[in-house]
């Protein structure tokens, strides 16, 4: 069951996302505001592309996130994830038009396990 989109700074997996995706452009959004930002704010984001460019574009996203999760935060995935169920879960939410950032970020949730995090 899919958790609820509750965006806070006390939950590590919106302040991961928040902090990656800004730092890699595709917002400037400062915290508090960027939760409700849609997919379709976000520089990756083509209107003309066709849904299987969309697609591969959030992959290569989704794969490069992956590896800032898991190799220079040291994520661990959840129990019944891997790499490929993360990059595509996180890939659903970013080639939907009306998916939040918050949204985003329970995907991330629901993958990672990040140091720190509470169980």
């Amino acid at each position: 069951m899919p958790t609820e989109c509750n965006w806070t700074n006390n939950n590590i997996a919106c302040v991961r996302s928040w902090a990656f995706l800004r730092v890699l452009k595709q917002f400037k959004e400062v915290f508090g505001p960027a939760g409700k930002l849609t997919m379709v704010r976000f520089a990756y984001w083509n209107p003309a592309a066709t849904p299987e460019l969309r697609r591969t574009d959030a992959l290569a996203l989704a794969t490069q996130l992956d590896n800032m999760f898991t190799t220079g935060l040291g994520a661990k995935y959840e129990p019944g994830f891997n790499r490929t169920l993360a990059t595509n879960s996180m890939a659903d939410v970013l080639v939907s038009a009306d998916k939040t950032l918050c949204e985003f970020a329970v995907a991330v949730d629901e993958a990672y396990r990040f140091t720190g995090e509470r169980m």
